[in-house]
């Protein structure tokens, strides 16, 4: 019954099945790809562009497609719904590689671990430990993070940079801890030295940044 229904052509059931399935893919493509470079930087974005979720995204989404392409025209077009898959997998696919290959506006790949270290005294902003390793450096970069909900930002700047190679071990490069000395302003302590700035709330800018062994 259910075969000769597809053979005739789609009742509403399956139209309506169709269109949730596109829609889904549709929003779950440009979801991943506007978090994949996020030149806002929300904080509720990142997760959404981290690589194993844009692969996913990129690699389920022409099938989901692809069958609401079948349900829609029906047995007799399996060619059809062939090759809208196989096409929409090749583009997935080839914008895929070109997200995880590139690194996002936010110069981090979504994919660094994040880590908050230091919360304001009125608990408006973070500070936060974003740890990644690239091309065998291990690097750790300090940024100050707004706490707005959905609005919630990451700074664009990094307020503080450390990068470790091996051997590079050096005091200065070496991060002990991070606390806020006052509403909108951070210190950030090596075994070195401390080192103390302020940053403007509103733009998340801080008046100067520290960096040793980073580019």
């Amino acid at each position: 019954m259910v075969e000769d229904q597809v053979e005739r052509g789609p009742g509403g059931l399956w139209r309506l099945l169709a269109g949730v399935l596109a829609g889904v893919a549709t929003v779950a493509v440009v979801t991943v790809l506007v978090a994949a470079y996020n030149p806002w930087h929300y904080v509720h974005l990142i997760p959404f562009g981290q690589t194993p979720v844009v692969v996913y995204v990129l690699l389920f989404s022409p099938i989901m497609l692809g069958f609401a392409v079948r349900l829609l025209l029906g047995k007799m077009r399996v060619v059809w719904t062939v090759g809208v898959v196989a096409t929409l997998t090749v583009f997935t696919c080839v914008a895929g590689y070109q997200i995880i290959t590139l690194e996002s506006l936010q110069e981090v790949k979504p994919d660094a671990r994040r880590t908050v270290v230091a919360v304001s005294p009125d608990g408006a902003f973070d500070l936060v430990e974003i740890s990644y390793v690239h091309w065998g450096a291990q690097y750790e970069i300090f940024r100050i993070r707004s706490l707005a909900g959905l609005t919630s930002r990451e700074a664009a700047q990094d307020l503080a940079c450390f990068g470790m190679t091996i051997g590079g071990y050096r005091p200065e490069n070496t991060f002990v801890g991070a606390r806020f000395v006052g509403e909108h302003k951070v210190e950030v302590r090596t075994e070195a030295e401390p080192w103390t700035t302020t940053f403007d709330p509103n733009t998340l800018m801080a008046a100067e940044t520290v960096s040793h062994g980073c580019k």
